[in-house]
This record gives structure tokens, C-alpha cells and sequence, in this order.
């Protein structure tokens, strides 16, 4: 599979549509389309939501690509993602995908070790809509019908996928000096 573009589609009914497709051929991939027409599209899941798992997608492909994973093929055989792929996954979901794709940006990436990186937030937003997916193909694809190990498999790759979100600071992770109480007691002016 090449790269990956997004097609936006107008039904005659005035609907809009996103598919991703393949860029060569302009063939829209099944498993990723239903997903977003069943899953995503029927919980009126707003547009931006549904780039962003678009995007994700994008990704998850582009490392499959790299990686010469066929997700639909080891899933029929019941072969999920090892804890070394998941790393690389998380590794691959930092990256900016503008950059891998040899695209011309406006937009500066941060660069560590030499490579463009996308900040926290896109990469925490990424992972679990991944996760979500490859949950959701393996129970298309026959995973809970076939064995209760299975299912107990694949939810254990879902939740190491997960996990592997970059943590965020909460807001009670601000020291108390940060918000303004350092003041002194009993001193007077």
C-alpha cells in the first residue's frame, strides 16, 4: 500500500463524507471507511474528531507500510501486535507525518535526534484512536468468535497501546509556589 490521502466527498443529499483512499490507485480502503462510517460517523462524532482518527490512520498505515505489517491478513490468523511492534508504533506516531510523506510544510516541527516530531497532544490523540481501531477490526475480523484467549490477547495489545500515550500535566501537578501562594506569614510591611 502507497500513501494515503483523504477524499471529501458530497452525496447528492448534500452530506459530506471523508474516505481515505489510496493515493495511486484512488481506491478507498474497507476496513478503515467502515470504522469511520459505523463506529465514528453513527456516534455524531463532530468533523474534527473524525480527521483527527483519519489521521491516525494515516499513520497507522504509513508504519505498517514501513514496517511490511499486513494488519488484516495476521489478524485472520490471529497474530497480534508484539510488545517491540507497539514501541515502534509509539515511536512512529511521534513523528511528523508531513515530513515522512515529503511534503513542504509553512509549519516548523520541533526536531530531536535529527527527525520532526508533532507535540504531546497529537501524539496522545493518536495511540488511542489506533487502539480503538485494531480492537474493533479484531472483533470484525472474528477475534471474539474464535477463542476466549484471543479476546483476552487483543485486549491486552489494546491496553499496552494505550498506555503508551506520553503523559500529560494535570493541573494539580503545578507546584503551589506556580498559583501564587508563596507568600509569607506573619511578616509585616
Amino acid at each position: 500500500m502507497g500513501y494515503l490521502s483523504i477524499k471529501h466527498i458530497i452525496s447528492s443529499s448534500g452530506e459530506r463524507l471523508k474516505v481515505l483512499v489510496d493515493s495511486y490507485s484512488g481506491t478507498p480502503l474497507y476496513y478503515p471507511n467502515l470504522y469511520i462510517t459505523s463506529q465514528i460517523r453513527g456516534s455524531s462524532t463532530s468533523v474534527a474528531s473524525i480527521l483527527s482518527f483519519i489521521s491516525a490512520m494515516k499513520v497507522l498505515f504509513s508504519w505498517c507500510s514501513e514496517y511490511s505489517i499486513d494488519i488484516e491478513e495476521r489478524w485472520t490468523r490471529g497474530k497480534w501486535l508484539t510488545l517491540w511492534e507497539i514501541d515502534s508504533l509509539r515511536d512512529y506516531c511521534s513523528l511528523d507525518q508531513r515530513e515522512i510523506e515529503n511534503k513542504s510544510s509553512k509549519l516548523k516541527a520541533v526536531k530531536r535526534d535529527g527527525q520532526a516530531v508533532v507535540a504531546d497532544p497529537t501524539k496522545y490523540v493518536r495511540m488511542p484512536f489506533i487502539a480503538e481501531y485494531l480492537k474493533w477490526l479484531a472483533s470484525v475480523m472474528g477475534a471474539d468468535r474464535s477463542c476466549k484467549t484471543s479476546m483476552s490477547e487483543v485486549a491486552t495489545m489494546y491496553w499496552r497501546i494505550r498506555s503508551n500515550r506520553p503523559k500529560t500535566k494535570s493541573r494539580l501537578d503545578t507546584l503551589r509556589d506556580d498559583k501564587g501562594s508563596n507568600f509569607r506569614m506573619g511578616c509585616c510591611v
